[in-house]
């Protein structure tokens, strides 16, 4: 079945897969990031789950609803936790100092993953589109992995003020 799987698997999500390992390794080292920078990953993240969402089952309430309350939740338990909070920030260059972390890469990964193993259950058991269980846990997933990425962005933004975000964008 694995086979069967990876063999009708398009070349390009094998190309994905490996710019996202990079990407993410990327992450892993501590570096000076643009106040830009910093908010196209989670921003990209969040368009690739609600693309998932999207393509997979439309735009429809029910799906919609299901992945802006995992954003929420995932958005809650990274404020809770305080991911990415000892992030520093240089007013005078107007950049950040991120710490490498392995969060970025999981979080990448399992949206990934969540995306592949969706679209497979989807290819092989097309009536699962029918199932509101099969909806909501998977759109529940894309939005709760999307939903912690983008707050480590809202962490970061409560440590150091919008200011420094705003002056970023005004230059």
């Amino acid at each position: 079945m694995i086979v069967e799987i990876l063999s009708h698997t398009p070349r390009w999500v094998f190309a994905l897969f490996f710019g996202l390992i990079y990407l993410g390794y990327l992450q892993t080292k501590t570096r000076e990031v643009s106040a830009k920078r910093l908010v196209i990953l989670p921003i990209a993240m969040l368009g690739l789950s609600l693309s998932g969402v999207n393509n997979t089952f439309g735009s429809g309430a029910f799906a919609l609803a299901f992945w802006l309350a995992a954003v929420a939740a995932g958005v809650a338990l990274a404020l809770i936790l305080g991911i990415a909070k000892n992030v520093g920030y240089a007013a005078e260059t107007h950049t950040f100092n991120v710490p490498g972390s392995w969060l970025p890469l999981s979080l990448m990964m399992a949206i990934f993953f969540t995306k592949y193993a969706v679209g497979a259950s989807v290819a092989f058991n097309p009536h699962f589109l029918a199932l509101p269980a099969f909806v909501g846990a998977a759109c529940a997933a894309y939005g709760f992995w999307s939903g912690l990425f983008f707050g480590r962005l809202v962490n970061i933004l409560n440590v150091h003020g919008r200011q420094a975000i705003s002056r970023a964008f005004a230059a």
